[in-house]
């Protein structure tokens, strides 16, 4: 009958399975995520499941995270009420010589503070890791108190160096890669 009413069997016999997600894939994906601080995207997910033997590609990780809700502290954006700041420090830059920057600060009662001349800690690299020390340590964590604030530096600073892969690093970690030189 499809010959002749010159149609392809598939549209008459065609049933779309249902999609589903091998639960030992969506297990090691969602435990790399929340083992490594809710930090890493699809990409350093496959990196890191790549270097425990698992195959698995960026757009099934992305299924997977999409699936369970989970989402990377770097795509979360935070709120910040000006009103709780006090001091706004940056370098020496001229995008932070600018009329608008300086109205919504005397708007706040914010203090500028503004690092020294040829002082090494304006520096992109030092910048970068602040960033990112920001991103992955501060945002969304609260500290009981200084004790647990440096127990958890310590766990985080150990992460970072030993377990953290670096793009910049070929995605190996900074531990891995002193050892190859």
């Amino acid at each position: 009958m499809c010959k002749t009413l010159k149609i392809a069997r598939s549209t008459l016999y065609y049933k779309e399975k249902p999609r589903t997600v091998d639960a030992k894939l969506g297990n090691a994906v969602i435990k790399e995520f929340y083992g490594n601080r809710k930090v890493f995207g699809r990409r350093k997910l496959k990196v890191v499941s790549a270097n425990r033997n698992i195959r698995i590609s960026e757009r099934k990780i992305s299924k997977i995270m999409k699936k369970y809700s989970m989402v990377s502290k770097y795509t979360i954006r935070t709120e910040i009420d000006l009103r709780n700041i006090n001091i706004f420090h940056t370098d020496r830059g001229s995008e932070f010589k600018n009329l608008v920057i300086e109205q919504i600060l005397e708007a706040f009662e914010i203090e500028r503070s503004l690092s020294a001349k040829g002082t090494p800690y304006d520096n992109a690299v030092a910048e970068a890791m602040y960033s990112i020390i920001k991103t992955e340590f501060v945002f969304g964590e609260n500290y009981d108190n200084i004790s647990h604030f440096k127990r958890e530096w310590f766990d985080y600073a150990n992460w970072y160096n030993n377990r953290r892969p670096h793009g910049s690093l070929d995605y190996l970690t900074p531990f891995e890669w002193h050892n190859l030189s």
